[in-house]
């Protein structure tokens, strides 16, 4: 049971919190990606417990993008496709 809860403004100030053993945190793995590979931090599995990101893409209606406006959002797609798919075989 949740006794004590704490709200942080920042992603930053998270991270900060749970280094200084403040306690536990849910927060995006991609936030922590450097935390993880260097061991600072760690994943703790709950079972059950399957969530999901949206990503929105916002944009001008009726305009065209730039080309390179266009090439990061095709990035995107295809970064964040990759990953729901090897997501998909480690489950």
């Amino acid at each position: 049971m949740l006794r004590h809860r704490l709200e942080l403004p920042t992603h930053e100030a998270l991270v900060h919190a749970v280094k200084k053993g403040y306690g536990i945190a849910a927060i995006n793995r991609n936030v922590v990606a450097a935390e993880l590979h260097n061991g600072t931090l760690a994943i703790i599995p709950v079972r059950g417990w399957n969530v999901r990101n949206t990503v929105s893409v916002l944009r001008v209606r009726d305009t065209k993008l730039t080309p390179t406006a266009d090439k990061f959002r095709n990035f995107v797609r295809m970064r964040l496709g990759a990953l729901a798919q090897k997501r998909g075989r480690q489950q």
